[in-house]
């Protein structure tokens, strides 16, 4: 059986990074969950054969989240859900 190639976990748009703080946390979280040794990766938890382009497309939308847009979805998903916002007091 072939070994599977190591998945990058880089959204479409690595360029944005560059320029902001938020995306570039969001995307390197997201990195870092997936490649770490000993950690679960999360990307194989929601798609166990995951190929690169799940991969990619898995990172851009959490490189999307730290976008103004992501930002305010994410707003008003905590601002319209109690049981959410609830969770997410530290």
């Amino acid at each position: 059986m072939p070994r599977k190639k190591k998945l990058q976990h880089v959204g479409f748009y690595p360029d944005r990074l560059k320029h902001s703080e938020r995306e570039t946390a969001f995307a390197k979280a997201w990195k870092h969950e997936n490649t770490v040794p000993g950690k679960t990766q999360l990307l194989m938890q929601l798609i166990p054969d995951a190929t690169e382009r799940d991969a990619q497309v898995a990172a851009t939308i959490i490189q999307w989240l730290g976008t103004n847009v992501g930002m305010c979805f994410l707003h008003d998903v905590v601002r319209d859900t109690p049981s959410v916002k609830d969770q997410l007091r530290i």
